[in-house]
């Protein structure tokens, strides 16, 4: 079982029947005579395995579970809100991710701003503002996070965010939130893994990935995202994407009637207007 907090690791191990502080220990056991064995020693010998299991970060590669979004559980409030407890604990002992996006420096102000300074102290109600501030980037698993799996302590706040956000999608339905992220970049997304998709079943597809020019390579770019987390996505915000790719999928039919029966006013229209909007919603890039 993960342990359930950051603290125990800021835990001495016990000698004996006493507990020092590094240094009154050192003290201690060296006043006792030189035959008796050094402090140092008695950390990895007596007491290697409990030293060892409850160890500073990871060295291995992440390794990430899928989420169990089939299990009622899942979906329970309390536990909903043990598990971001038990994580925004350890993020508050670490604090690595605070220049990443704004759910962490959110996280920390609540906890500092709180009556104990920890995160037992910050009302639950507020976790949401954590939730809100995330945009499952993933930013945090994959370039900061020492403690992510197979490390015991099990975090993976992405995954956490995400059931949070699907929590609340069953009981509320999509936010705005929800359906702004879902034609933003969920949809993106699966266009671009789509397309790839596509093109990698062609009899040629080898000589298509080899003549690839900038625009096909920067329009694909997000299909190099992390498959486990975007299958989760998917699930999580479903009904919001779903409905989005059937529109899409009327808007591709549109462009592919417009090319089969040669209507070249139609095509410049729609691409004129598309080139219009990008334009002056997002700026040229």
């Amino acid at each position: 079982m993960p342990i359930a907090s950051r603290k125990p690791w800021m835990q001495w191990p016990d000698h004996g029947d006493k507990q020092f502080p590094v240094a009154d220990r050192t003290l201690a056991i060296n006043n006792q005579g030189s035959n008796r064995t050094p402090f140092c020693q008695l950390i990895f010998t007596q007491r290697q395995s409990k030293l060892m299991a409850i160890k500073e970060g990871n060295l291995e590669a992440p390794k990430r579970e899928p989420l169990d979004w089939q299990n009622p559980q899942f979906y329970d409030k309390d536990s909903l809100y043990t598990e971001m407890e038990r994580v925004f604990d350890i993020c508050h002992g670490c604090r690595r991710c605070v220049s990443l996006c704004n759910s962490f420096p959110t996280l920390f102000d609540l906890v500092d701003e709180s009556s104990t300074m920890e995160v037992d102290g910050v009302d639950r109600q507020d976790y949401w503002k954590v939730v809100d501030n995330c945009y499952l980037c993933d930013l945090c698993y994959l370039t900061k996070c020492p403690y992510v799996p197979p490390h015991e302590w099990n975090v993976d706040f992405p995954h956490l965010m995400l059931r949070a956000k699907a929590a609340r999608f069953r009981k509320q339905g999509a936010s705005m939130r929800d359906k702004v992220l879902a034609a933003t970049s969920h949809l993106p997304h699966m266009l671009a893994f789509a397309l790839v998709h596509h093109l990698s079943n062609l009899n040629d597809h080898e000589e298509i990935f080899r003549y690839a020019a900038g625009g096909f390579r920067d329009f694909t770019r997000i299909a190099s995202s992390d498959p486990v987390m975007w299958r989760d996505i998917c699930i999580a915000n479903s009904d919001a994407l779903i409905d989005l790719i059937e529109q899409y999928q009327d808007e591709l039919d549109r462009v592919k009637l417009a090319i089969s029966d040669g209507d070249t006013e139609e095509l410049l229209r729609l691409f004129s207007r598309a080139k219009s909007e990008r334009d002056s919603l997002i700026g040229n890039c």
